[in-house]
């Protein structure tokens, strides 16, 4: 079981390094300063508006901040963080669409990612979230499976 706890995450996430990276392949991504050779994602850039994205996931499920930090702190999932308080695991995911879209937006007034970059985060946020969902995994609140 113990082997399972670890192993189906680590097959998660492979499956969403590779296989988004395949499916997005064709789209170019813009380039920006957090990966190799400045031609990463994004998604690192946004770890400073992260607190407003677990704010609003602490929100939908009706917990504390500090609480939901617990929570994934200690391994919880999204999907079993809707379980416990009895919401909608899609719920969450519009509540962390909309956080997200939000701290994207102050991200590009602030300067710290372009027009471009934040265009492409948010068209494909969506195949991010849906592989993890299918797991049941859940998201981190930058995007990021954890």
């Amino acid at each position: 079981m113990k082997t399972l706890k670890y192993a189906l995450p680590l097959t998660v996430m492979a499956l969403l390094v590779f296989g988004v990276g395949a499916a997005f392949a064709e789209d170019e991504t813009p380039p920006c300063p957090d990966g190799p050779g400045g031609r990463g994602n994004g998604v690192g850039l946004l770890a400073a508006y992260e607190d407003d994205i677990h704010q609003a996931l602490a929100d939908a499920l009706g917990i504390s901040l500090s609480d939901f930090e617990a929570a994934r702190a200690d391994g919880q999932t999204l999907a079993n963080l809707a379980a416990t308080y009895d919401v909608e695991l899609e719920s969450l995911f519009e509540a962390m669409d909309t956080a997200r879209a939000e701290v994207v937006a102050q991200a590009v007034e602030d300067g710290t990612i372009t027009q471009e970059l934040a265009d492409w985060m948010l068209a494909h946020q969506g195949a991010r979230r849906g592989l993890a969902s299918q797991a049941g995994m859940g998201m981190h609140g930058s995007g990021r499976p954890r």
